[in-house]
């Protein structure tokens, strides 16, 4: 369905607001992104102790769910919403809030998620709402990522599956951000979500003017040093090899720090802890490489992708979602390994990194810019608008769009010349995809994308018709799946096309992406 007028946001972000970190800057992105084009957006989100009930953050109105808790989660901190308060003025925001989708980011941790999605819940449940009203449509986005089951399988994750259980099934889409998010949401939930990256300021990342204080090479890294999971530790070991052969090399450590945490780097590093934005992307701009260390627990790369806007090489952990991410642009190494990170850094210091690689990683950022991640959300609140108002409906909309995307994919194809075998391939394939249940179909429609053998308007056409397939199943599979009966088996092992991977057409998980493509954010209003 198109939409036909601006659209009514309420976000919720479980954790305090006041405190930097990364799904506070996607909710608060998200929402200026959706007030850009239009929309009417606000957030729900714990606040600093004597914030006012209402307010406007970086130009969102927010409403404050009371003071957070810290609770140790994942190697880090949470700072939650939880108590009586909490829930008192997470509900009433819930239902008074009138609006058209109720976007909830990271639904696992207990808080104002929690609350808000009981809360609507109990609502469509209840006799209250005038006849065929069902509130507003409900999206979930998992964030977090955990080692696959079973080999790291979350104790946390599988006791939270017994509570969250219940609430993920009042969710109308939900919803990961990344391959490895979303594997582990398949792993330890057994749910398959869609997978909207994380957006990136990419244009103001781009326009960043370069901040140079020192005449040698400098390597910059970003984050909390006193987290192990962030690996500043390991780049710290590191230094001393990369400063024998590069003497006149620094590196910045940007970010809380310890005042002698520079002494076990040896010479060369500089602590310039907490800065401005602009100062932070003057500093990476700046860099001849950024580093990330990570040992782990990351479920996307934010710093990556600001990295490669501003055409900065990077060197990071070979991490799942950072492999993602970087998409063969940028240099990975061994988590934990020092020897091998200082390698990596002097290769590129020294120069034997390929220069194309620095345009090819600018290229892959702009995907993840807001406008690109702006459009993929407004096709899953789309999605959530249709599936909150039937499954069927839903699911009818989207077999004809395929069945159309995939016949315009034959047409272009033919049309361009290509090989008759292409061709018959692309038929058969069309007429094959329209059985949702149909795997071999999906999995010719995946491999054909990603062969690279076809011509751009072709192999974007059906880039657009594997992620309906996969979105057409995952909504089969979760309505049979509420109705008590079984579910398609998923081809989602290594090795198998991926066919239960959804992703939007303009997102650069989805091989045959194209950003050139994605229409404005506000096209579909």
């Amino acid at each position: 369905m198109a939409l036909t007028r601006p659209l009514r946001l309420g976000l919720v972000c479980p954790y305090d607001l006041d405190v930097p970190g990364g799904v506070r800057e996607q909710v608060l992105g998200l929402a200026r992104t959706m007030l850009r084009a239009g929309h009417e957006a606000s957030v729900l989100a714990p606040r600093a102790r004597g914030t006012a009930p209402r307010a406007t953050v970086d130009g969102v109105l927010v409403h404050s769910a009371g003071p957070a808790v810290p609770l140790p989660t994942n190697g880090s901190t949470a700072r939650l919403g939880l108590g009586p308060r909490a829930r008192h003025r997470a509900a009433n925001w819930a239902l008074d809030g009138d609006f058209d989708v109720v976007h909830v980011h990271e639904p696992i941790p207990p808080g104002v998620g929690h609350t808000v999605l009981r809360r609507l819940a109990a609502a469509r449940r209840g006799s209250s709402r005038p006849a065929g009203g069902r509130g507003p449509a409900v999206v979930a986005t998992v964030h977090v990522a955990m080692s696959p089951w079973p080999a790291g399988r979350s104790r946390s994750l599988r006791t939270a599956s017994r509570h969250v259980g219940g609430l993920l099934d009042e969710v109308d889409v939900l919803s990961a951000v990344s391959e490895h998010a979303r594997r582990t949401l398949v792993d330890h939930l057994g749910r398959v979500p869609l997978v909207v990256p994380n957006g990136v300021d990419v244009t103001g990342w781009a326009a960043a003017a370069p901040r140079r204080d020192h005449d040698g090479p400098v390597v910059v890294v970003l984050g909390r040093a006193d987290e192990p999971r962030k690996g500043v530790d390991v780049l710290l070991r590191a230094w001393p090899r990369v400063r024998q052969a590069v003497p006149g090399a620094r590196l910045v450590v940007v970010g809380p720090a310890r005042g002698d945490l520079g002494a076990g780097g040896g010479a060369g590093v500089q602590l310039v802890g907490r800065v401005t934005e602009d100062a932070k992307r003057a500093l990476v701009s700046g860099a001849d490489v950024l580093v990330a260390p990570h040992r782990g627990g990351e479920s996307f790369g934010i710093v990556l992708v600001e990295a490669m806007a501003t055409g900065t090489p990077v060197v990071a952990s070979d991490l799942p979602a950072f492999r993602d991410v970087l998409g063969g642009t940028g240099a990975l190494v061994p988590a934990g390994d020092p020897a091998a990170l200082a390698a990596a850094v002097l290769d590129v210091l020294q120069g034997r990194r390929a220069p194309a690689l620095t345009a090819a990683a600018r290229r892959r950022a702009d995907g993840y810019g807001w406008d690109a991640v702006g459009q993929a959300w407004l096709l899953t609140y789309e999605l959530a608008l249709e599936v909150a108002a039937g499954p069927d409906a839903a699911l009818a909309r989207l077999h004809r769009d395929l069945a159309a995307r995939a016949a315009t994919a034959t047409s272009l194809a033919a049309a361009a010349g290509a090989r008759p075998w292409w061709v018959a391939a692309l038929a058969e394939a069309a007429r094959a995809a329209s059985d949702v249940h149909d795997l071999p179909a999906q999995s010719r429609l995946t491999a054909l994308v990603r062969s690279g053998a076809l011509p751009g308007p072709v192999a974007q056409q059906l880039a657009q018709a594997t992620a309906q397939v996969a979105a057409v199943r995952a909504l089969a599979n979760d309505a049979a799946r509420r109705r008590g009966l079984g579910t398609t088996e998923l081809d989602d092992d290594a090795g198998g096309a991926g066919t239960s991977r959804v992703t939007w057409p303009w997102c650069p998980s989805l091989p045959g992406w194209d950003a050139s493509t994605a229409p404005p954010v506000g096209g579909h209003s």
